[in-house]
């Protein structure tokens, strides 16, 4: 199960599945982002990525158990951020 923290700015902090993130999880978070107007990013690190790219989020998130942060900024930012937590994780 991964566990989620939602900060009021916008952001979402994410502790992966022990057995880490695969393409069918990555292509849903893909189509939720894709709903809205907002650019949504993922960090990992000192790394970050599109939430909207399906190969960007597997190239950042391949290895498991590593904590994610989605931040989002736009008109719809916190609504983006709702839904990925709700729906994809």
């Amino acid at each position: 199960m991964t566990a989620v923290a939602l900060k009021k700015d916008r952001q979402a902090t994410l502790t992966a599945d022990p057995i880490g993130w695969h393409l069918r999880q990555a292509a849903l978070l893909v189509k939720t982002a894709g709903r809205f107007t907002s650019n949504v990013i993922i960090e990992c690190s000192d790394r970050s990525a599109s939430a909207k790219s399906v190969v960007s989020i597997l190239c950042l998130i391949a290895e498991a158990n590593g904590n994610l942060c989605i931040k989002a900024t736009g008109a719809d930012a916190q609504e983006a951020i709702q839904a990925i937590a709700s729906e994809c994780l």
